[in-house]
């Protein structure tokens, strides 16, 4: 009976030394996935603000026409 409760409490021990080092590493997965996922995300909305902006301004180089009709 007494092998059967250290056995038990072995694999308690074992147990939790095991699941300290993957709970580390789910962490340092969950966290390198945020910081790419975040420069990533930084780079695409850069490029399209960029692409945004020259759009306005070569639009805005153009002259507009005005219509007779048109009401200020």
């Amino acid at each position: 009976m007494q092998d059967s409760v250290e056995t038990a409490d072995s694999k308690k021990k074992i147990e939790q030394k095991e699941a300290r080092p993957s709970r580390f590493r789910t962490g340092l997965l969950v966290v390198g996935s945020a910081l790419l996922g975040g420069i990533a995300v930084a780079l695409w909305n850069r490029r399209s603000l960029a692409d945004i902006r020259n759009q306005s301004s070569e639009k805005e180089s153009e002259p507009h026409p005005v219509s007779d009709d048109a009401i200020y």
